[in-house]
């Protein structure tokens, strides 16, 4: 992943995008990039207290909990 502007100076907006950004990887059962996907969203909330951007993750989260039989899903999901 490329890193830009977002991951330093709008980390809310750009986790709740990233969240959205996974989901759409994962609707096109592309585990691999989801899975690196929702990490990157985690990390840019690492930063911030957000309900909005929180609550985005946890619904990627709970898509992925149908997926724990891939260890990277399964590794994210345990992180949290």
């Amino acid at each position: 992943m490329s890193v830009y502007r977002g991951d330093e100076e709008y980390l809310r907006t750009h986790a709740i995008y990233l969240a959205r950004a996974a989901e759409a990887r994962l609707a096109n059962h592309d585990l691999d990039a989801a899975v690196a996907t929702a990490r990157h969203a985690a990390q840019c909330l690492g930063g911030v207290d957000s309900a909005r951007s929180a609550s985005q993750l946890k619904g990627l989260r709970e898509k992925l909990a149908p997926h724990t039989r891939y260890r990277p899903a399964a590794e994210f999901l345990s992180s949290a």
